[in-house]
């Protein structure tokens, strides 16, 4: 008689979990559990959900009565929750399963945890140690003597060369290589593709091939976060910040009608000035800063950063890092984004989804590049760039001036002055921020030529 398996979280993990459990066939589904609690009652592959109120003992003893077990697995795959939801499960009496897909090798002197998923051509060779709340996805290889501590993911082919050893609480996204003999400390997340050829140490992202540091990592528990700016850009990077474990415990607007509103169940509480006041110092370790006008947003995590508050990165997991990239603070990068190599990113730069980046280019503080830029190589790009979606700076252009604007869609194949608005395919003049090119008044009629309005210079003629 197979046992009764009470899963924990129903996101898309969820469905790779219940998948491994059906091949295994080895236990069976008692329920789903689930923290939203709008989601109770509903159902996932015919499994119901239960709400799971987080370090609840109730909670818990309620749902262990009502389908007689007290097996569980954790189900979804944000690195932090993971590990905290594991660890009360345990403390309370509840006992964690392996998970093995039939098709996955697994090594008989292998050492084994609990709660560890290992899925379909998986290949463990002889004699690893893999820790307890372990991932280990579609194709990934563990080799010998390999020792993988607690609460490690690793996604789908992952290559561990001989003894290797991971930190607890590590992320090695897709494709990452160790080679023989190399450590990776805890709490890091290596990017996908990445090739470690050195040690890596703890609490750190590091991306490339060889791999190397990239930044200080606070994605996995490193302290209380806050967002500046409660709107749409926001409401997005808190989707990604929490996916990746990142404790945020507030928003902050200038916005009066926002107070008191919750977004995703983080508050809205007033305006960024609570920030200098003591009692938030004592609580809030990092700042984020998601609005889309650059100066602004430059200009707030300057000041914050300045009053002792960290201002990290955020690198969403799947964004490829070439070798010899250097990143700045306080830089946002989003899903599917591409830096190749000798990129130079200062400090205050967004990045949108599906960004490219080409070679040797420059991105000076306060740039934003929207989704699905392409970004030729050897240009720069100055203090405060907005570039649109989808537009594309042809190879060739030296310069993008300071505070230009590049239109959605526009196709830039020469240099963009200061303050210029640019648009079309190819990109012409449309005006500069704060001059009309045609205006009116007093009689006479001022008419700035677009033509002559280059390296800054504005010349004008007067007509009668």
């Amino acid at each position: 008689m197979k046992q009764r398996l009470i899963l924990v979280g129903s996101g898309q993990h969820c469905n790779v979990v219940i998948y491994n459990i059906k091949c295994q066939d080895k236990y069976d589904i008692a329920c789903i559990c689930d923290m939203n609690p709008e989601n109770a009652g509903k159902t996932i592959a015919g499994y119901p959900i239960e709400y799971w109120k987080n370090d609840s003992i109730e909670c818990m003893r309620a749902i262990e009565n009502k389908y007689d077990t007290n097996l569980f697995f954790i189900a979804f795959g944000n690195m932090k929750t993971r590990k905290s939801v594991f660890e009360f499960c345990i403390a309370n009496g509840w006992k964690s399963v392996n998970i093995i897909h039939p098709n996955a090798v697994v090594s008989s002197s292998a050492k084994l945890g609990k709660g560890i998923l290992i899925e379909a051509g998986c290949l463990i060779t002889p004699s690893p140690v893999i820790g307890n709340n372990v991932v280990v996805n579609t194709g990934s290889q563990v080799n010998h003597d390999n020792i993988i501590e607690d609460h490690v993911y690793m996604a789908s082919g992952v290559v561990l060369s001989g003894g290797v050893r991971i930190g607890e609480n590590t992320l090695l996204d897709d494709g990452v290589i160790v080679t023989l003999g190399k450590e990776v400390g805890k709490n890091s997340l290596i990017g996908a593709g990445a090739v470690v050829t050195k040690n890596i140490p703890a609490n750190v992202i590091a991306y490339g091939s060889p791999c190397k540091k990239v930044s200080e990592n606070n994605i996995f528990g490193g302290g209380k976060s806050v967002i500046i700016g409660a709107g749409t850009y926001g409401e997005v990077y808190l989707s990604y910040l929490q996916e990746c474990g990142i404790e945020v415990v507030a928003f902050m607007d200038s916005n009066h009608n926002l107070y008191g509103t919750e977004i995703n169940g983080v508050p809205v509480v007033g305006s960024e000035e609570l920030l200098r006041k003591e009692e938030w110092k004592r609580k809030i370790d990092n700042v984020y800063c998601f609005l889309g006008k650059n100066t602004i947003r430059r200009k707030i995590l300057s000041t914050f950063r300045d009053l002792g508050y960290k201002t990290p990165c955020f690198i969403h997991p799947s964004v490829k890092i070439a070798n010899n990239v250097e990143i700045a603070q306080a830089v946002y990068i989003l899903p599917s984004c591409t830096i190749m190599p000798f990129v130079n990113i200062e400090d205050y730069c967004m990045i949108s989804m599906g960004a490219k980046v080409a070679h040797h280019s420059h991105l000076k503080q306060g740039c934003f590049l929207s989704t699905g830029v392409n970004f030729g190589a050897n240009i720069i790009a100055d203090q405060d760039t907005y570039i649109g979606i989808g537009a594309t700076i042809m190879t060739g252009v030296k310069r993008l001036g300071n505070d230009c604007l590049v239109g959605a869609g526009s196709v830039v194949i020469r240099d963009v002055d200061d303050n210029a608005v640019v648009a079309g395919v190819p990109a012409k003049i449309i005006k500069y921020k704060g001059i009309d090119l045609k205006v009116f008044g007093g009689g006479k009629r001022l008419i700035f030529n677009a033509k002559l309005l280059t390296a800054g210079s504005l010349q004008e003629r007067r007509v009668a």
